[in-house]
């Protein structure tokens, strides 16, 4: 990325640091050149403390000869003409600044929030409604790259990121701001499941009517944040109408509209994410959006800061500047602590969010209510220094002053700020009440039965999505699972054997009578990774266990089949993929089972998700597919032979993928079925296709060394096979000579003696062919 920022600032904007100098205070509502680059120099200093990296502070300089250069100058004319600056903010993604947290693969710089955060804060020094919208943009994209699907990632992240396109972000309503989870806007599926129909209107989004794309959440199911779920739609879907720009005291350089959805029609490939998920995925882009707005407001507040500085060192009073007077530095000193402290308090946010720290959401409801209130209060301080000249709008303060003061508001009230702050001080304190409660529970839940421990999970499952603390009723069956971990399998960590069966038993069957296999599939996303890891072992114990040829888990499965879809599906969602799969795979272990996936779509769809561009989730998917294959090979020979046709081409498009992993897995999968002796006859009927023996020639050439030497492997099935066809022989034969060069020189530095006893036997092999004889 800092190369990318390095090629696009080129020279212009390593021009003059005092490229605004030019300009005199009071006409230009900007800083004079001096005083305003000595400033950033001071604050420089200051990142020197938080220990910024030498990248982060290459971004900090880009962005911020950008401010001075491509907003400060021009933000006052914005303002008064409430004008959108979208060629502005083109060339800021020119620099990177379209798609911040995108991967690279997507046009993205892929930066941290702490990168990102450094970034706002001194675009803000130059517009803070301009940087502001910014963040906005930059929070859609990111939820795009994360939970979109690679279609989505590959049809809206490249246009984003450049700010071809502009995206805004559609949560509240003129009904549900700080409870948001009482929104009302729906969306009906279509009769025939083809799509969706939104109906409802969205309030104050910024962008309305000029984005280019929104991110809506909308109602899809239940009352409560289970039944919300993330769309993108288009501007210029028929029913989709904006209201008109919104008149507000500040913010006048991004437009203000209602959103409204008249029977607004989308495909199901328009859903970012599973059915219900969408008030996740907005509650986790807000804590973000929170580290945002708060360094929107220290760049904001530094500006008038260093522009109240400057008025005081000019301004003449009884004989002397200003700034001379011990109360004029008294202020100005409160006012460079408390930006100050915003700074570091909402960098420290930001690197506690990219550590995926437990104390993240309190440490960004603490920066943002801290630095939004904090510096609105400094803009304040420098209108009041500033006199009656502060009060004029020739003069920048009062725009900052009104641009901030919409902060205390946005992504979340700073009234709603202080209830999650209260909430995590209860949840993280181990001497509060409600965890001393939480303690005891556990202690009891050690004398419990079996039985009690299914009961109450069931029960907090069941509360799970409705509550308005999740959190704590997560926390709780963090406790439960743990403990029917324990009573199955004892304090060690869980394994094959279960320590007490009758135990063991007693929640199998408890289970199955109260649903909680169900509950333990269709929640697993709110749990914390330890508890998920608990949940893994119970399900797996529960789906293996018998009793007196009876397997009551598998029962469940049997009957409740939407459950393997529910895991599979899961592969789609990173934060849960690995804990999914293995759950898949404990059912599909089960004879029944397997044969109930080879017998629905999940079989074939399991080929694109091989596809998945997450290295570890792809492997994942490998290995669920390697162990139905070889687990069950009486199955899959009696599949293969009714449907080879079908498996045979959707594996041809995996050997052929862009994708060096896709191609290595397949080979390897292709290699142990071919090689395995119950399909035989599957073995004859591929290798005597010529298209087959072309593919496995072709990759024999690969770039990579380890994918050529597992298409020789395959390759040579092909040659020793004595039954043949003509066309494989001739292709073979009239290419005798190229391969002879070629395999004489395949790895001829591998030290492997089976491998040149192999290699040997091909070679002799092919030496030997003989024109197919005539007909």
């Amino acid at each position: 990325m800092l190369a990318a920022l390095a090629r696009a600032t080129g020279g212009r904007l390593r021009s003059s640091a005092a490229a605004l100098g030019t300009r005199t205070f009071h006409l230009t509502g900007s800083t004079a050149a001096a005083e305003a680059a000595e400033a950033q120099c001071a604050a420089t200093q200051a990142d020197a403390d938080f220990d910024l990296t030498e990248d982060q502070r290459q971004f900090k300089q880009v962005a911020a000869t950008f401010a001075r250069e491509e907003l400060a100058p021009f933000s006052a004319e914005w303002d008064a003409k409430h004008h959108f600056p979208v060629e502005t903010i083109k060339r800021a993604a020119d620099l990177g600044f379209g798609g911040l947290y995108v991967g690279e693969d997507m046009g993205g710089a892929g930066l941290t929030r702490l990168d990102a955060a450094i970034i706002f804060e001194s675009l803000s020094w130059g517009c803070v409604p301009t940087a502001a919208f910014l963040s906005i943009h930059n929070m859609v994209a990111s939820v795009v790259d994360r939970y979109g699907t690679a279609r989505q990632r590959s049809m809206y992240l490249p246009a984003l990121t450049s700010a071809e396109h502009l995206a805004s972000y559609c949560l509240t309503e003129p009904g549900s701001g700080s409870d948001a989870a009482a929104l009302k806007m729906t969306a009906k599926r279509e009769a025939g499941g083809g799509g969706y129909v939104l109906n409802g209107a969205k309030a104050f989004i910024s962008g309305g009517g000029v984005s280019d794309v929104y991110l809506v959440m909308a109602r899809t199911g239940q009352a409560g944040p289970k039944g919300i779920s993330a769309f993108l739609v288009e501007k210029g879907t028929p029913g989709l109408s904006f209201g008109k720009p919104e008149l507000k005291l500040g913010w006048n350089a991004q437009p203000t509209t209602a959103v409204v959805f008249d029977d607004v029609r989308v495909g199901e490939d328009s859903r970012v994410g599973q059915e219900g998920e969408g008030f996740k995925i907005a509650m986790q882009a807000l804590d973000g959006g929170r580290i945002n707005i708060g360094a929107c407001s220290i760049g904001g507040a530094q500006f008038c800061l260093d522009s109240a500085r400057e008025y005081t060192r000019s301004r003449q009073a009884f004989g002397s500047p200003v700034s001379q007077f011990q109360a004029t530095q008294f202020r100005i000193a409160d006012m460079a602590t408390t930006v100050q402290a915003s700074r570091l308090m909402v960098r420290h946010a930001a690197a506690a969010l990219d550590a995926r720290s437990p104390t993240a959401t309190i440490e960004c409801a603490m920066a943002k209510r801290f630095a939004t209130d904090s510096c609105y209060n400094v803009t304040n301080e420098a209108l009041q220094l500033l006199g009656g000249y502060g009060y004029l709008q020739e003069y920048p303060i009062e725009r900052y002053m009104r641009d901030l003061r919409v902060h205390s508001i946005l992504e979340g009230t700073n009234e709603v700020m202080r209830i999650i702050i209260n909430r995590e001080l209860d949840r993280l304190d181990p001497n509060h009440s409600a965890c001393n409660q939480s303690s005891r529970l556990l202690g009891r839940l050690r004398t419990k039965d079996p039985a009690q421990l299914v009961q109450q999970a069931h029960q907090a499952f069941t509360r799970l999505p409705y509550e308005a603390n999740p959190e704590r009723v997560a926390d709780e069956l963090a406790k439960l699972l743990h403990s029917m971990k324990d009573a199955m399998f004892g304090e060690e960590e869980a394994g094959q054997q279960h320590s007490n069966k009758d135990a063991a038993l007693i929640i199998a069957y408890e289970a199955v009578s109260t649903g909680l296999l169900t509950d333990m599939v269709s929640y697993l996303g709110m749990l914390e990774f330890e508890s998920r890891k608990d949940l893994v072992a119970i399900f797996g114990a529960i789906v293996r266990i018998e009793h007196n040829g009876d397997f009551p888990g598998l029962r469940y499965i049997l009957e409740n089949d939407q459950i393997l879809v529910t895991l599979f599906d899961g592969y789609d969602d990173p934060e849960i993929a690995l804990q999914c799969g293995a759950m898949f795979r404990d059912c599909i272990r089960q004879e029944p089972i397997a044969q109930l996936v080879l017998d629905s779509a999940i079989f074939t769809d399991m080929f694109g998700k091989l596809e998945l561009t997450n290295f570890e989730v792809a492997s994942d998917v490998f290995a669920t597919f390697k162990d139905l294959m070889t687990r069950h090979k009486p199955l899959i020979a009696h599949f293969l032979a009714d449907n080879y046709a079908e498996f045979f081409k959707l594996f041809t498009e995996l050997l052929r993928s862009d994708n060096y992993v896709t191609r290595r897995q397949s080979l390897k999968l292709l290699g142990e079925l071919l090689l395995d002796r119950s399909n035989v006859k599957i073995m004859m009927q591929y290798v005597a296709d010529v298209d087959n023996l072309c593919l496995m020639m072709n990759l024999l050439k690969d770039p990579s060394r380890s994918i050529q030497f597992e298409a020789f492997h395959v390759f040579k099935v092909f040659v020793a096979n004595p039954n043949k066809t003509k066309p494989v022989i001739e292709i073979l034969y009239n290419n005798k000579e190229k391969l002879l060069k070629y395999l004489n020189d395949f790895h001829n530095d591998r030290d492997d003696e089976q491998f040149k006893e192999e290699k040997a036997v091909i070679i002799k092999e092919i030496s030997l062919l003989q024109p197919a004889p005539s007909q």
